[in-house]
C-alpha cells in the first residue's frame, strides 16, 4: 500500500509514470533494493452531478423542465460511482454521514458536482472503455435509475521529452485512434456540459419517465440551459483507499 497524500500526484499531470522504490528486507537479502515502473494513463476525470432541474421524457424523447408533481427538482442524497464487472464501489458521498447531500436549490442553477481523478493502467487497444455507474440515493420517492457512462481514458503525453522553441505541434485527440508520424502531443480535454468543464466520463443524475432509460446528451439539441457556476462536493469516501476488499456497486433503489 502507497499512500501519495503528502505528495499528491498533479491532476493535470502529463506523460505520467509511477515508480516505487523499496529497500529493506528482500528474500535473505537484510537491505535489499527493488524498482518497478509502470507507464500508466494521465489522470482521468469522472463527474456526476446533479441535473434534476429538467428530466427526459420517453414520450417525445426530449428533456424537460421540472416539476414539483411526479419529477421535482431536489438535492441527492446519497451518491456511488462504481467500475469494473463484476461492478465494485469506488467512491461513495452519503448524507448524514458525511455531510449535506448533493445540492439543487430552487432559483439556482449552480448545482451539486463529484468530479473524481482517476489514473488507470493503459488500455491493450484504444477501441477498450472503461465503464462507470452512477447510482443516486433519496430519503423518499420518487428514485432515480442508474446512469452509467464510460471512458478510453486521458492521455497527455508527446513523441519528445524536449521541443525546440517553436516547435510544439498542435495538440491531437489520442483516445480514439494513436496519432501518425512524429512529433506529435497528445491533449484529450475534458467534456464541458451545460457550459462547466464536468470531465471526461460525465454523467448527468436526473429523472426520466422511463425506468432505466438514458436521454440524449444534454449539449445536443434541445439543449439545455447553460450553468453559471458548480458547486464541487468536499468529502465523500474514497473506497478504494479504505476497503481492504471492495465493495459491489449499491443496487438501484426500488
Amino acid at each position: 500500500v502507497f499512500d501519495f497524500a503528502a505528495d499528491p500526484i498533479p491532476v493535470n499531470a502529463t506523460d505520467l509514470f509511477i515508480q516505487v522504490v523499496y529497500r529493506g528486507q528482500l528474500g535473505e537479502e537484510t537491505d535489499g533494493i527493488a524498482v518497478g515502473t509502470i507507464d500508466t494513463q494521465e489522470p482521468t476525470i469522472v463527474g456526476a452531478w446533479n441535473n434534476t432541474d429538467h428530466y427526459y421524457s420517453n414520450v417525445g424523447f426530449n428533456w424537460l423542465i421540472q416539476n414539483g408533481t411526479n419529477f421535482s427538482q431536489r438535492g441527492i442524497d446519497g451518491l456511488s460511482i462504481c467500475t469494473g464487472s463484476p461492478s465494485v464501489r469506488l467512491y461513495r458521498y452519503a448524507s448524514p454521514q458525511d455531510g449535506l447531500n448533493i445540492p439543487f436549490l430552487n432559483g439556482t442553477l449552480n448545482p451539486g458536482i463529484v468530479r473524481l481523478a482517476l489514473i488507470n493502467a493503459k488500455f491493450p487497444s484504444m477501441v477498450n472503455q472503461q465503464p462507470y455507474r452512477m447510482v443516486a440515493t433519496f430519503n423518499v420517492p420518487p428514485f432515480m435509475p442508474i446512469r452509467g457512462t464510460q471512458s478510453r481514458g486521458q492521455l497527455r503525453q508527446a513523441s519528445q521529452e524536449i521541443f525546440a522553441a517553436g516547435a510544439l505541434p498542435a495538440p491531437v485527440l489520442c483516445q480514439s485512434a494513436e496519432p501518425t508520424g512524429t512529433p506529435f502531443w497528445c491533449f484529450d480535454p475534458i467534456k464541458r456540459r451545460r457550459g462547466q468543464p464536468i470531465g471526461d466520463a460525465a454523467q448527468p443524475m436526473y429523472f426520466s419517465t422511463g425506468a432505466g432509460s438514458d436521454g440524449t446528451d444534454v449539449d445536443l439539441p434541445p439543449a439545455l440551459p447553460a450553468y453559471s457556476g458548480l458547486r464541487p462536493v468536499i468529502g465523500g469516501t474514497v473506497q478504494f483507499n479504505s476497503d481492504t476488499i471492495l465493495m459491489a456497486c449499491p443496487a438501484q433503489q426500488q
